[in-house]
C-alpha cells in the first residue's frame, strides 16, 4: 500500500511544515482489511507512537528528487558507496515495547529489511548458468520511542538519513548490515558460510545477510530459493565471542520453510501432519479456502527427529540387508523419505524439505512420515496460513 502524507517533522526545534512525504507501507491482512473497512487508518511513520506493531514504512529517494530531502537521500547513497541517490531508502518498522527499528541504504536492502546470506571468501558455488551477484551495505539501529530524546531521534533520522549509534539508552542497538546475493537462470551449488548442504540440495538463488552490531554481537540469516515461491531460511544469532547464542523466544538456529501457493488439500494435509490437536484440524472444511501461502518453523532438534522418523519408516517397509540405504532403490518409498533418513546434518533435513516442496510432494511426504506415528504430531511449529497474493 502507498500513502502520501502533508505534515511535519520536529527534530532538536526545528519544524519543518507542510511538507509532504510519499511512502510505501506494510501491514498485516487484519489491518489491511481494518483500513479498507474504514475501522481503521493507515500507519502513520510521522506518528510512530501510535503505529501499530509489526507494521512498516519505507522511503524512496527517486520521491524526493528536487525536493528539500534530496540531501538526504544523497548523504544516505554516500555513506552507503552508491552513484545514484534515487536508488537510496530508508525504512521504518515498529517493534513491540513502543521501539522502532529502522534503516537507511539501497532500497532494495531496505525493503528485503521490513517485508520479510552466501559466503565471501567462504563461497563454494558450481553455477551452470548465467549468474547475476549483488551486495549491498545498510545502517541499522533500534530506538526507544517512550522518552522524548528517543522520538527526537527518529524524527532526525526521517529528517536526515542519519542512523544513531547504539549509546545503552534511547538507541538500545545499531549496527550494518551486510547482504551478498545470488541468483541464477539454472541452479547453484551452495556450500554456505556456517550451512552445510550437499550439493544434489542446491537451491536456484542464495542470500546472506549479516547484522553486525557495534557491541560485537552479529546475527546472520541464510535465505534459499527452491522453485516458485518455496524459500528456506536459517537464522542464527551469536554474541561478541562468535559463540551462538540461546534466545528465549526461538530456537538458535532456527529453520523457517515458506510455501508458496498451497493447495486446499495441501493445507488440510500439513495441518494436520502438525496438528496437536488432530481431531481438530481433521474437523475443518479445507474445500473452500483459496490458494494460500504456508509457513513452517522448526529447531534442529525437530529436524534430526524427523530425520529419525524417516530412517524408520525406510527401513520398516524396505529390506535393506543385502545393501546400503544410498545405494539402494527404494518401493513404496518416496525419494524424500529417503533423503531425510540420508541428511547428515539438520541443515541438509530443512534444505530435503525445501527441496521437495520445490517438487510438490511435501504436505503429502509429511502426511505419509507422520502416518507412521498417528498418535503425535511430527516435530516443529504449527504451520501458519495466510492468502496468497
Amino acid at each position: 500500500m502507498s500513502a502520501g502524507k502533508e505534515g511535519h517533522i520536529t527534530a532538536g526545534g526545528n519544524r519543518l511544515e507542510g511538507q509532504k512525504f510519499t511512502y510505501e507501507t506494510k501491514v498485516s491482512k487484519e489491518q489491511e482489511q481494518a483500513i479498507r473497512d474504514g475501522t481503521a487508518q493507515l500507519p502513520n511513520p510521522f506518528d510512530p507512537v501510535n503505529m501499530p506493531e509489526g507494521s512498516t514504512a519505507v522511503f524512496k529517494g527517486q520521491k524526493y528528487q528536487g525536493t528539500a530531502f534530496e540531501a538526504s537521500y544523497k548523504h544516505i547513497a554516500a555513506e552507503a558507496k552508491m552513484t545514484d541517490f534515487r536508488g537510496a531508502g530508508m525504512s521504518v518498522e515498529k517493534l513491540e515495547n513502543n521501539k522502532v527499528r529502522i534503516s537507511s541504504g539501497p532500497v532494495n536492502a531496505v525493503e528485503s529489511e521490513v517485508y520479510a546470506g552466501l559466503k565471501s571468501k567462504e563461497l563454494a558455488l558450481g553455477l551452470k548458468a548465467k549468474q547475476t551477484e549483488e551486495r549491498t551495505h545498510m545502517k541499522v539501529a533500534e530506538l526507544d520511542l517512550n522518552t522524548q530524546e528517543g522520538q527526537d531521534r527518529y524524527h532526525r533520522f526521517l529528517l536526515t538519513g542519519e542512523v544513531p549509534q547504539a549509546d545503552g539508552d534511547t538507541v538500545s542497538r545499531s549496527g550494518t548490515v551486510e547482504t551478498h546475493k545470488i541468483s541464477n537462470e539454472a541452479s547453484a551449488q551452495l556450500s554456505i558460510g556456517p550451512v552445510d548442504i550437499n550439493a544434489q540440495l542446491r537451491a536456484d538463488e542464495g542470500e546472506r545477510k549479516v547484522t553486525q552490531y557495534t557491541d560485537g554481537s552479529k546475527s546472520e540469516e541464510i535465505s534459499l530459493t527452491y522453485g516458485q515461491g518455496n524459500n528456506l531460511t536459517i537464522s542464527k544469532d551469536f554474541d561478541f565471542r562468535g559463540t551462538s547464542v540461546p534466545d528465549s523466544h526461538k530456537p538458535n538456529p532456527t529453520y523457517t520453510l515458506t510455501l508458496g501457493k498451497v493447495d486446499p488439500r495441501s493445507a488440510y494435509q500439513l495441518e494436520a501432519a502438525f496438528a496437536q490437536d488432530v481431531a481438530a484440524a481433521e474437523a475443518k472444511d479445507y474445500r473452500n479456502n483459496p490458494t494460500q501461502d504456508a509457513q513452517i518453523s522448526f529447531s534442529p532438534e525437530d529436524a534430526l527427529e524427523m530425520k529419525r522418523m524417516a530412517t524408520e519408516y525406510v527401513h520398516k517397509h524396505n529390506d535393506l540387508s543385502n545393501t546400503s540405504l544410498q545405494d539402494a532403490v527404494l518401493h513404496g518409498t518416496s525419494a524424500t523419505m529417503q533423503q531425510l533418513a540420508l541428511a547428515r546434518n539438520a541443515d541438509e533435513v530443512a534444505a530435503v524439505l525445501a527441496k521437495s516442496a520445490s517438487n510438490g510432494r511435501l504436505a503429502e511426504d509429511l502426511a505419509m512420515l507422520q502416518s507412521e506415528n498417528a498418535d503425535k504430531p511430527l516435530p516443529g511449529n504449527q504451520p501458519k496460513f495466510q492468502p496468497s497474493p
